[in-house]
Parts: C-alpha cells; sequence; structure tokens
C-alpha cells in the first residue's frame, strides 16, 4: 500500500472517529461502555444518598501526525452525590429519558417502608393528612382540618386562608392576618421540633429548594 493512500485511510479514520463522538454527545451526552453509568441514571448508595450519573465536558484532540484533522474526546461518566435522603429513605424506580431510553431513578422518602394509601395513587389521604406519593412511598405530607383527593383539597392546611382557628388544621392557630399557621415557642430563628409536624416534603434533584421551619415571632415560617 502507498503511503499517500496509508496517510488517506488515517486521515479518513480519525475524521470518522470524531463524527461518531459528536453524534453520541448530541443523542445522548457521549457513547459509553458497558461498565459505564447511562448519563442521567441515579442510584441510592447504603447511606441513603442519591447519587447520578454525570457527564463530563467533551472537546477535541488535534492529531499530533495531521495537525488540521481533530477526533472527539470524552471523559467517562461518573457516580456524583445529588441528594442526602437519609439511611432507609432513599428509593428506586425505572424510568425513561427524552429518547426513551430506560433507566433508574431515584428519589428519597418520608419513610422507609411503604404506605399503604399510596399504593397505586400519586396523591391520597391518610386520615386529616394530605399524601404526596411516589413508587408507593410518601414524599410530601400535610395536615389538614379535612382532607379530598382533589385539587386544593387540604382544607386548613399551613398558610391557607382562615376566619378563626376552627378553620385550621388541628395544632394551627389562626392568625390576625386570617392565615393557618403553627405557633413556636423555640428562640427567634431557631428549628422547632413542633414546626416540622405541620408539613414535611423530601429532598432530591427533581424536587424545589429544600426548606425547614424556623421560629419567627412565635410563627413556624419557612426557610429556603
Amino acid at each position: 500500500m502507498s503511503r499517500s493512500r496509508s496517510h488517506f485511510i488515517a486521515r479518513a479514520a480519525t475524521v470518522w472517529t470524531g463524527v461518531l463522538g459528536l453524534l453520541c454527545l448530541i443523542v445522548n451526552g457521549g457513547c459509553s461502555s458497558s461498565a459505564e453509568c447511562q448519563s442521567g441514571q441515579r442510584r441510592c448508595t447504603s447511606a441513603g444518598a442519591i447519587e447520578e450519573c454525570t457527564p463530563h465536558p467533551s472537546g477535541i484532540d488535534v492529531s499530533r501526525d495531521s495537525p488540521s484533522v481533530g477526533h472527539h474526546r470524552r471523559s467517562a461518566n461518573t457516580w456524583e452525590h445529588a441528594a442526602s435522603c437519609g439511611e432507609g429513605l432513599c428509593q428506586t424506580e425505572p424510568t425513561k429519558n427524552s429518547y426513551g431510553v430506560q433507566l433508574q431513578d431515584a428519589f428519597c422518602t418520608l419513610s422507609a417502608a411503604a404506605l399503604p394509601v399510596c399504593a397505586n395513587a400519586s396523591n391520597a389521604c391518610d386520615g386529616t393528612t394530605s399524601v404526596e406519593c411516589r413508587a408507593g412511598f410518601p414524599i410530601e405530607e400535610a395536615i389538614c382540618a379535612s382532607c379530598t383527593v382533589a385539587v386544593n383539597g387540604c382544607k386548613g392546611r399551613i398558610d391557607s386562608s382562615c376566619s378563626t382557628t376552627s378553620d385550621c388544621a388541628t395544632g394551627l392557630v389562626c392568625t390576625p392576618r386570617h392565615s393557618c399557621q403553627a405557633a413556636c415557642a423555640c428562640a427567634e430563628g431557631a428549628r422547632c421540633e413542633s414546626c416540622g409536624t405541620a408539613e414535611r416534603e423530601t429532598v432530591g434533584p427533581s424536587r424545589g429548594a429544600p426548606f425547614t421551619f424556623v421560629c419567627n415571632s412565635g410563627l413556624c415560617a419557612r426557610q429556603y
């Protein structure tokens, strides 16, 4: 084989490798080997944390022998910490990405055991407690004066409008501003255990900004 022909083949192979790499980047954040995790996949650790398979920036390496021809370069996907749920409070379920590829997702729960009222339900009532469910587990709870499985079905929950305290869930008071709130006796700005019973919410990559309740002028206030 002549030197010019072998040089042409080498150049063509390098260009083709770059094209394949670019396609992988566009379609799936980079092609991975069977041993590499799938971008966007999540898993639970033994310590109750969520880890997410994370792609890393790509680039073009310029060939030393042919400076005018570059090829695709990509670091391997790695598992990175995404959220801390607590021991026993991380669960997984199958999902699909935007391309229809089967992946595993992970999420935080409020209890280590599945909740019967959450079976085959995304929203449920456990007595007068409104529960948001995922795969049979509670991921958000709020106490109500009355609860029905409907939009705004939790009446008298924290921040609901009220005329008297009887309009609010047990343990909440109707403030002069006609809003149901949880009273607290902790030091100003401190976290009160009583505040956490009115409303509970999990954290995680697909949840909103995490918050906690602190005592503010005798009332529980959200702190993000």
